[in-house]
């Protein structure tokens, strides 16, 4: 039991300083950063929003002592229930996705990513979606992330002509869950 436990302890205070350095998880993806430098017209960044129904009460505490009015916090009463419709300011962060005509033919490269400003992202329940003039489909990205910005791609095969990208899902972090808020690019593909 002493052994397993000392064990455990080794293993957690190594993984604190690996992610102290800047280390990540084995499948996470390293930051994108497109070819040609630029971000093209039809890339999109909208805000993630807080889910206010999931809010905690070390959620609200957080707000209160940071004083930041999300989801009504700062108006309600101690012990009130928290709505949605009480929201003031649920901007929990940002979500991105971009989408580029890749150097394969036929193929339409995908980047996204998500960026958490109310504490480190925790998990990730991210689809990208996709829509060409062959295929579509959607990229499934889940996963943990001990840090305040996650991003990912994909190459997938659209057929020649205009295609579409969407990316929807959820990001948790300690006090809030954030919902993406669907930002969307296109690209015509070659």
């Amino acid at each position: 039991m002493r052994v397993q436990k000392f064990f455990a302890t080794i293993a957690i205070s190594a993984l604190a300083i690996l992610f102290s350095l800047g280390a990540s998880p084995a499948n996470a993806s390293e930051k994108i950063i497109h070819q040609s430098g630029t971000v093209p017209t039809s890339a999109q960044s909208v805000p993630l929003e807080i889910d206010c129904s999931t809010v905690t009460q070390a959620g609200r505490k957080y707000a209160v002592d940071h004083n930041v009015n999300i989801c009504g916090i700062l108006s309600k009463k101690s012990g009130s229930t928290i709505t949605p419709l009480d929201s003031i300011d649920n901007s929990c962060g940002e979500a991105h996705i971009y989408m580029y005509d890749s150097s394969y033919y036929a193929d339409a490269d995908i980047e996204w990513g998500v960026t958490s400003s109310v504490g480190e992202i925790i998990s990730y329940d991210l689809y990208a979606h996709y829509d060409g003039q062959a295929d579509s489909g959607v990229v499934p990205d889940d996963g943990w992330w001990p840090g305040f910005e996650h991003e990912n791609s994909a190459t997938v095969y659209t057929g020649t002509g205009s295609a579409s990208a969407d990316l929807t899902g959820t990001v948790e972090t300690l006090l809030y869950t954030c919902t993406v808020l669907d930002p969307a690019s296109g690209a015509y593909i070659s």
